[in-house]
């Protein structure tokens, strides 16, 4: 004999089925924040430590169970200030140091993503007041390697092209940015003897060099002292000024005040080599 099942058995009996087969709603992660867990009176000790043989601090995870006795609820990562290429030797600075003085921004959480958590300015003024000195150029005491045999990472791709623009115009006194740091004031003068800027091909020897001057001088105080125009052509005389140049370079020239003669004669000139004549 064929027994109904009354609808509202069933709706239980399935509803308690599915209670128990289906997996619990994961909990919704909350962001991390720091400064939460300094008002509970956490230190910054009792969550990070010192990694076994490495220069960074690893998280106490063991530590959170203290608090969250339930197990350490579900959360994000709080932005990350830029990850540091030297071999940073906390160790050595919270012995001596407060983690906030550092890291100041973890009271408000306030940091953005891929900032710097310290400017260095600050280290080298912290160093000046405290007295600690480190050499010039003494690398291995961040870095933990001499970093002047390490390619930096933007000196790839068109660099070979550009570096002498940006010679021009980067931030000496920044660190990791002195062309100094790893090269001495001699290493332009060096390697161009022997390999001579792309903008230097013969045309530009022969034709362009002198217009160029005439327009971006600077340019050439690069490399080149002032007097070096003078120097050279007293030997080489530009290709204009041969044959009968001498009878109409003054129809060229016009006036003493001839922008272009100026760029190598100084309008006293004119009087002067004319005076014997």
């Amino acid at each position: 004999m064929n027994r109904k099942i009354p609808l509202s058995i069933a709706i239980v009996v399935i509803g308690t089925f599915a209670a128990l087969t289906v997996p619990k709603l994961a909990e919704t992660p909350v962001p991390f924040k720091h400064s939460v867990h300094l008002e509970e009176g956490a230190e910054c000790a009792e969550c990070h430590k010192q990694g076994e043989g490495k220069p960074g601090m690893v998280l106490n995870k063991e530590y959170c169970l203290e608090c969250h006795e339930d197990g350490v609820p579900a959360y994000t990562l709080p932005a990350r200030s830029r990850k540091l290429k030297a071999a940073f030797p906390h160790k050595l600075h919270v012995e001596s140091a407060e983690c906030t003085d550092c890291h100041g921004y973890i009271k408000t959480d306030e940091i953005k993503a891929g900032a710097p958590a310290l400017g260095f300015d600050k280290c080298t003024a912290c160093h000046s007041e405290n007295e600690i000195v480190i050499e010039a150029g003494n690398c291995n005491a961040c870095h933990a390697k001499n970093m002047r045999l390490v390619e930096p990472s933007d000196h790839k791709g068109l660099w070979m092209k550009l570096h002498g623009d940006e010679s021009n115009w980067r931030v000496f006194d920044e660190h990791g940015k002195d062309c100094r740091t790893c090269h001495g004031d001699d290493s332009c003068t060096t390697c161009h003897k022997e390999t001579r800027p792309r903008s230097h091909t013969g045309l530009w020897r022969m034709r362009g060099h002198g217009l160029e001057a005439g327009w971006d001088r600077e340019s050439c105080k690069t490399c080149h002292e002032t007097g070096t125009c003078i120097r050279c052509h007293k030997e080489t005389q530009p290709l204009s000024h041969k044959g009968p140049w001498k009878y109409f370079h003054g129809l060229a020239a016009e006036t003493t005040g001839n922008e272009h003669c100026a760029t190598c004669h100084s309008p006293g000139q004119c009087a002067q080599c004319h005076a014997n004549q």
